[in-house]
């Protein structure tokens, strides 16, 4: 299902789509292409794409991985910010265990791929 099924107009998208990059402080680069905008920026569009839906989950794999430090620590805190402020699920992936430690709940894979509790 697209974005563009159902019975939302092409403004009712617009608007939607505008809002959700308002919302992580990138709306003024709503209109320049993707090899313009700095890692951080890709980032924070592609949040904003993962949350033009209003989804119940999101699923984020390594979603601070190839960001500088920085960087890093804000999408990362952000992500939870509005995971918590929208009642949305937030699962990530991350090798960071610094980043892990801001989760309510960790994990960790196993060899065979087993999961156990993690305590950071």
């Amino acid at each position: 299902m697209g974005l563009n099924s159902g019975a939302h107009s092409e403004k009712e998208i617009e608007a939607r789509a505008m809002e959700k990059l308002k919302l992580l402080s990138v709306d003024e680069h709503a209109t320049k292409p993707a090899s313009k905008l700095s890692g951080g920026e890709q980032q924070r569009v592609a949040v904003a794409r993962a949350l033009i839906n209003d989804p119940k989950v999101i699923l984020a794999d390594e979603p601070t991985g190839s960001l500088d430090q920085d960087t890093s620590a804000e999408i990362g805190q952000l992500l939870l910010e509005i995971s918590a402020g929208q009642t949305v699920t937030l699962i990530a992936v991350t090798h960071s265990r610094e980043y892990a430690k801001l989760f309510n709940q960790q994990l960790e894979m196993l060899p065979g791929g087993n999961l156990s509790s993690l305590k950071l």
